[in-house]
């Protein structure tokens, strides 16, 4: 597989997707984070849910919507690392 071409979708699932989100910004990889009403809005009617018919709705949707792909950068994984640390902070303090 030719990585340099390979754009990587994903579901935006807060902080479960960190450990992907850090490796394809360390190995330099193309990560699209999108979030789920939106792919769930383009999917149409699902009468199934699981997290094969998932995965495969994530990639019919990245194929047909690749030219709107929001790559994620090394910036947006900081700031997100901060708010998660922040919301941490806040929930120790309560």
């Amino acid at each position: 597989m030719d990585l340099e071409s390979t754009l990587i979708c994903a579901e935006h699932t807060g902080h479960y997707g960190y450990p992907l989100l850090k490796v394809c910004l360390e190995n330099e990889y193309s990560l699209w984070v999108e979030g789920g009403a939106e792919i769930k809005q383009r999917s149409g009617v699902t009468r199934y849910k699981n997290d094969k018919v998932d995965a495969i709705r994530i990639a019919d949707y990245a194929k047909r919507y690749q030219d709107k792909a929001k790559i994620q950068k090394s910036e947006l994984y900081a700031i997100e690392s901060v708010r998660s640390l922040s919301s941490e902070r806040e929930l120790f303090i309560k």
